[in-house]
Formats: structure tokens, C-alpha cells, sequence
């Protein structure tokens, strides 16, 4: 019988190794885009600048590093996988409403979809993972209570 609270297989190996790599990537990624925009500061703070080349960059540093560090555990496994389906339904939610929202109501605009692409699906997407995160460790409690 296999213990169920840490599984190591070759199959999760490959994947620690591979969000290693991608946590590195996206590590060196969010800093530059943090030096970037402290070389951007002489020309005045522009809080939507900040927001739109962090948000994804330690968004994905941050699942990358989760994914790393806690795949080999089944409790955190069934916490990633709640999560990160809640992030990618609320996220496709969110966008198809950024997206299709502006050419319903503002059918001039011209970057209308571009809220979408850019703000709504992203935050919706790292919303989702919270949210599923959180409702995952909340039942996991109950559950074990």
C-alpha cells in the first residue's frame, strides 16, 4: 500500500524540475521589470505601469515556487489542482467580460478588448487561485477536523 502524504514518483520529479526552471525564469523576469520600472521612475510614478508588468511576473514566480517546493505531498497536489482550475475558470470569466464588455458598450473604442487581454483575465486568473486556494485549505480543516 503506498503512503499517500508524500509521493515522489518520476512523474512529479520531472515536474519540481520543471517549475524549478520556470520559477527561476520568471524570478530574473520580475526583477527586470522591477529594475525597469525604478529606472522608469525620473519620469513620474505610474502606479497602472507597475501593476501591469508585476502582477504576472510574481504571479507566476509565485506559483512556480508553490509548485516546486509542495508537488510531492497529495494534500498540496489536491490544493494546487483546486486552485489553479478556480484561477483559469474565474480567469476566463473575467476575460471573455473584458473583452466582450467594452465592444457591447463602447463599440468606438478602439483598444476596447485590450481591457480583457491585459487587466481582467490576469486578475481574475490570480483571484481564482486565492480563492481556490483558500476554499481547498478551508475544507481540508473541516475535513480532517
Amino acid at each position: 500500500m503506498e503512503d499517500t502524504k508524500t509521493i515522489t514518483p518520476t512523474t512529479y520529479k520531472t515536474h519540481r524540475k520543471v517549475a524549478l526552471v520556470l520559477a527561476i525564469l520568471f524570478s530574473l523576469d520580475a526583477l527586470n521589470n522591477l529594475f525597469a520600472l525604478f529606472v522608469e521612475l525620473k519620469d513620474g510614478f505610474n502606479i497602472f505601469s507597475w501593476f501591469i508588468q508585476l502582477l504576472p511576473a510574481v504571479g507566476n514566480t509565485f506559483l512556480c515556487w508553490w509548485i516546486y517546493l509542495k508537488i510531492q505531498t497529495a494534500e498540496s497536489r489536491r490544493r494546487m489542482k483546486i486552485a489553479i482550475i478556480s484561477g483559469c475558470i474565474l480567469g476566463f470569466i473575467s476575460f471573455i467580460a473584458g473583452f466582450v464588455g467594452p465592444i457591447l458598450f463602447a463599440p468606438e473604442a478602439d483598444q476596447g478588448p485590450l481591457l480583457g487581454i491585459i487587466i481582467t483575465g490576469p486578475l481574475g486568473f490570480y483571484a481564482g487561485v486565492a480563492g481556490g486556494y483558500l476554499y481547498a485549505r478551508l475544507t481540508s480543516k473541516q475535513a480532517s477536523a
